[in-house]
């Protein structure tokens, strides 16, 4: 049967289309968007300002070593969906065109993760049930933010002399 859908891939995009649907539906939507992104700002906020970060809207920063580190909170153009970006710019290369090192959570769930796009935090999803929350920010947490800090840190033997 060629074109046809996996199973499991046709349920995912029923159940999206079904969650985009309630929200176009939903006239107080924008405001529980609004409130869902803080929500998501203030859990990322909880889990970086301990490491060091500074916040400025949904970017969050941070000087380190040989890379200055940053994470953004990505708003979808169509008003749905966020993801959350790493990056890491050599501070030797800033202002010369050389592009950060970056991934996008997703890139740090598992393979074989059962989603189209892991990572991806859906506004309708969120609004419905906000404890859907805990698992992208335990992935940031665990995983995304010890490979980005490692970034920032010095290379062995490169730090001040004492």
């Amino acid at each position: 049967m060629t074109g046809a859908l996996p199973e499991e891939l046709r349920k995912l995009a029923e159940t999206r289309a079904a969650q985009l649907l309630r929200a176009a539906e939903d006239p107080d939507f924008p405001q529980k968007r609004d409130r869902i992104v803080r929500l998501i700002g203030d859990r990322i906020e909880a889990i970086l300002a301990p490491a060091g970060f500074t916040r400025k809207g949904n970017l969050w920063k941070r000087r380190g070593w040989w890379f200055n580190l940053s994470i953004e909170l990505q708003r979808s153009r169509l008003g749905h969906d966020a993801w959350v970006n790493l990056a890491a710019t050599p501070r030797l290369a800033i202002g010369t065109g050389r592009r950060p090192v970056a991934q996008r959570l997703g890139w740090f769930y598992p393979s074989g993760y059962p989603a189209t796009e892991p990572g991806r935090m859906t506004y309708q999803v969120l609004i419905e049930n906000p404890a859907e929350l805990d698992e992208p920010m335990q992935v940031l947490r665990e995983k995304a933010l010890p490979w980005l800090l490692a970034m920032g840190r010095p290379f062995p033997g490169s730090g001040p002399k004492s």
